[in-house]
């Protein structure tokens, strides 16, 4: 391999790197959203239920980590676009999806999901959206994605498993599926996405190379079609 194959190959490395990065700096932008609302939503069903202290404290977290989140996709716009600037801006946003998922996670360990079937069945049903949530918004990258589902979700595994009762138990098990499920289905997403950006990356790749050496021949196909379409 040539030094300009290799220049060549290392600048295409450097696309698809930040193209899967701006696509996930794109998508999080309305799951920080949701995930206030429904933060919000726990906050006003369990008022009265859970201390007031403890609430107040995990919204206020909850609401200053989804902030970090969202002034990261800010400074994401308008830094230099270096590899060492979108490593390390990536290290950063994935460290405050943890420290966002970690605040779901505690939900399934509250005495009020142990003692109070309506609350555990509240909790099922905002952590099974909240974790879908997150596979929707982080799959660009595997590294934000899977630890965001598995901090979610393997508490309330925990929780549930915990529980002598059938019931209980068999709910647990859904919820492994349910995991198993999420998690394979981010690995195809995953999988198709990397693969379109990289198929856009070698597409204007491919134009820039005819361009340069069939430049007229070009020009004159593209007013061509420009013609039928007219």
């Amino acid at each position: 391999m040539t030094t300009a194959d290799k220049n060549k190959s290392l600048d295409m490395n450097f696309l698809f790197y930040y193209g899967i990065t701006n696509r996930l700096a794109h998508i999080g932008q309305s799951s920080m959203i949701i995930s206030l609302l429904a933060g919000a939503m726990v906050y006003f069903i369990f008022q009265g239920q859970v201390s007031a202290l403890l609430l107040n404290a995990w919204l206020g977290i909850l609401i200053v980590f989804s902030l970090i989140r969202y002034l990261l996709i800010i400074r994401f716009w308008r830094m230099d676009a270096t590899a060492s600037n979108i490593r390390s801006w990536l290290r950063r946003y994935c460290l405050f999806v943890y420290a966002s998922a970690s605040c779901w996670g505690v939900l399934p360990l509250a005495e009020i999901f142990q003692t109070s079937d309506w609350a555990r069945t509240f909790v099922v049903f905002v952590l099974t959206g909240i974790s879908a949530g997150g596979m929707a918004s982080l799959y660009p990258v595997l590294r934000a994605a899977i630890p965001y589902i598995l901090i979610i979700l393997l508490p309330l595994l925990y929780a549930m498993a915990g529980e002598e009762n059938i019931d209980k138990i068999l709910m647990a098990v859904m919820c492994g599926f349910y995991i198993i499920m999420l998690v394979r289905s981010t690995y195809v997403l995953n999988f198709n996405s990397n693969k379109a950006i990289r198929l856009d990356i070698e597409n204007k790749e491919l134009f820039r190379f005819l361009k340069k050496t069939h430049g007229p021949e070009i020009d004159t196909l593209s007013a061509g079609r420009e013609n039928t379409a007219q």
